[in-house]
């Protein structure tokens, strides 16, 4: 099974539990565990430009 780093708490966790953070027009992506999901949303919506930002909830193909 392929693990991932929290970019937020620098664990490691199953891929299939992180939520990537997708930059439009950027091929570098951020995964947080579920856990630290919450507080970097919030983070990131505080941005000016957080609408560039899409959230992606590995496994699915739904945007979070």
């Amino acid at each position: 099974m392929e693990k991932q780093i929290c970019a937020f708490c620098g664990r490691w966790y199953d891929i299939e539990a992180m939520i990537s953070l997708h930059e439009d027009g950027k091929t570098f992506v951020l995964y947080y565990c579920e856990g630290c999901f919450p507080a970097v949303k919030s983070n990131v919506a505080s941005l000016p430009y957080s609408h560039l930002f899409k959230w992606v909830k590995e496994g699915s193909h739904n945007d979070k």
